[in-house]
Parts: C-alpha cells; structure tokens; sequence
C-alpha cells in the first residue's frame, strides 16, 4: 500500500525511479557477457577401436556388439550408437543429462578393459574419449596447389610477427597469435580454453596499479554521491520555490544524476567482475560521464541563481557542488584514470 501511497503523492519522485529501473535494464541488457566457450559438459562418450585388415562384418561381429553388451549395462546409458566400417568401430554412448560425464568415461574404461580379452588380438588399443568443447579445434587450414614444390615452400616458410605488421596490437596477444601459428604441434596451445586463459591474462596484466585502482574507485563512488545530493537539492530547491522553472531543472537533474549513476556503476561492476574489460568501456563511456557531469553543473548553477536572494545559503551549498563536479569532471577524473591506468579516457 505505500508504493500506491508514495506514487500518488511524488508522481516526480515514482517517475525517477521508474526511469532508473528501465534505464538501469537496457544498459544491462546490452552489457550482458557472453562466454565464446562456456563451461558446458556434454554427455557424449566415444569409443574408437582400429581392426587392421578387417571387413565391416567381423568389425561389427567381434569388436562392435561386444562392446555394445558391455557398455549398455552402464548406470545412465540413454542410447548407444555404433558404426562399423573396413577396419574401424566407433561406438558411440548418449548419457542422461543428470549424469557426471567424467565418472560415466572412467566406467565405460572398466568396462571396455574388461572385455579386452575376448576381443581380436590384432586390434589397436580402444580410445576412449569424452566429448569436450574445449577439445575442439579454434581454426582448420588447407593449402593446396597443382605443383608439390609450391605447397612445401609455403609449409615451410615462417610467419611474419603479427607486431609488426600490426603494431597497434598489444605485445601480450601478439605473443599468443603468435604461438597460435607455431609449425610445431608440441610450441601450440593444446586446446581452446588455454587460447582463452591466455588472453583473459593479457587483460588481466594490464598496467593497472592496485593503489591508484582505489583512488579510482572511491572517485566513482563519491562522485555518485554528488549525483544524489545534486538531484535531492534540487528537489528541495523546488519544493522552496516552485516555478516551471525549478521543476524542469529538477527533472533534468534527476535524469542526469540517474544516467550518470547507472554508468559510474557500470564501470565498478565491470572493474570488480570483468577486469579485462574495463578499458574500453571506460573509453567508450568517458564522453557521456563528463557531459552529464558538465550537464549536472550547469543545471546546480541556475538553481543557484534562482534562490540566491531568498535562500542565500543553499545557494551557496548549490553552487559549491556545481563547482565540486565540474572540477572533479576536468581535473580529478582525468588525474585518477592516468594514475590508475596511465590514460586520461
């Protein structure tokens, strides 16, 4: 009943707050993460058996359906899938999606190792694997050619440093497409999650400094302060002398002081959570925090002027935080994110 209550009686105060909310949404739908490789286990087991010399017939007869019996009988076994052709037998092991794929692989590994006595002696030893997306490969390549000499000199040929035809990239992830393009298998990263802790270390050992990084935040944080203090001023500025006038201005400020809010926390959840991040996205937003500083100073100094004659010390107050922002816009901030980061964006 006191939503209802307060709504009726600051419709000003209950728009703000809407107009926060669905401002706060659309930045955050817009900044939601998305992971290229998430942590997701599929549950898949294959099981690959090579039959030199083999046909299709005895593959299936004696390597294919005895595993298929030995497998089937595994606790969460959905669907059990095999190919057979000229010297090789997949067998492939759908689980339920309840069950724990690395523990489902170590018994189907019991099971197939018990068996291994009654199968042909003249097969490989079984691979058995677990379906990983991590596993996969990041790029595939082919070279092809009419003449061999061709296609061997470019196999051969080294790489030239992506630094130096790129040399706005940073020397970190230079390091890593270049180890991407290594010739030897062993000097490659061996999967896609390693390619991705490289590059979340890249941005994780960025020249920032842990205490300048402080000053940084408690500068997000007091500034939003000011935001609050400026929007409920104005309010109070309006509630003294109420005129279209004030009204509008309380109405810009507090559309100001929610933008800039929204945007200095942004910036903090994505220092706190996602580090590698916080560079551009201080770079992109730099433009729209101090204009709505600059916005929010200028709005404080025509409230101050308006009640400079009847209410001469919250003009004071009024104009003492439109300078405080102002200053904070062009001189702190800049002076905070080269600290901290060794830029001024």
């Amino acid at each position: 009943m006191w939503i209802s209550d307060t709504s009726i009686k600051r419709p000003v105060f209950a728009t703000m707050v809407i107009v926060s909310f669905m401002v706060l949404g659309v930045v955050s739908l817009t900044r939601l993460g998305i992971d290229l490789f998430p942590d997701v286990n599929f549950p898949f087991v294959n099981i690959s058996i090579v039959y030199p010399g083999a046909g299709p017939e005895e593959v299936e007869t004696l390597v294919t359906r005895p595993i298929e019996d030995a497998v089937a009988g595994i606790n969460g076994v959905k669907r059990v899938i095999s190919t057979s052709t000229e010297g090789f037998s997949r067998v492939g092991i759908e689980l339920r999606l309840e069950i724990d794929p690395q523990a489902a692989t170590a018994e189907v590994r019991e099971k197939v190792a018990a068996i291994r006595e009654r199968l042909p002696e003249q097969i490989k030893d079984p691979t058995i694997v677990r379906f990983d997306v991590s596993a996969l490969p990041i790029s595939t390549y082919a070279v092809g050619s009419t003449t061999l000499a061709i296609v061997a000199r470019v196999l051969e040929s080294d790489a030239r440093p992506i630094a130096a035809r790129c040399p706005d990239i940073s020397s970190g992830l230079a390091d890593v497409i270049s180890r991407c393009l290594r010739k030897a298998p062993a000097e490659r990263y061996g999967s896609a999650a390693e390619i991705a802790a490289a590059l979340a270390a890249i941005g994780e050992g960025a020249p920032v400094q842990a205490g300048a990084t402080t000053w940084w935040r408690t500068h997000q944080i007091v500034v939003t302060l000011l935001y609050i203090a400026a929007a409920v001023l104005a309010w109070q500025i309006k509630e003294w002398m109420e005129t279209p006038v004030t009204v509008s201005i309380f109405l810009a400020l507090g559309a100001c002081a929610t933008m800039g809010s929204v945007l200095r926390g942004h910036l903090a959840f994505t220092d706190w959570m996602n580090r590698s991040y916080l560079v551009a996205e201080r770079k992109r937003t730099a433009h729209a925090t101090r204009l709505l500083d600059l916005t929010t100073s200028v709005l404080l100094f025509a409230d101050a002027a308006l009640i400079a004659q009847q209410q001469a010390l919250p003009a004071v107050f009024s104009l003492s935080l439109a300078l405080g922002i102002a200053l904070a816009a062009l001189l702190l901030e800049p002076a905070t994110n080269r600290a901290a980061f060794g830029d001024e964006a």
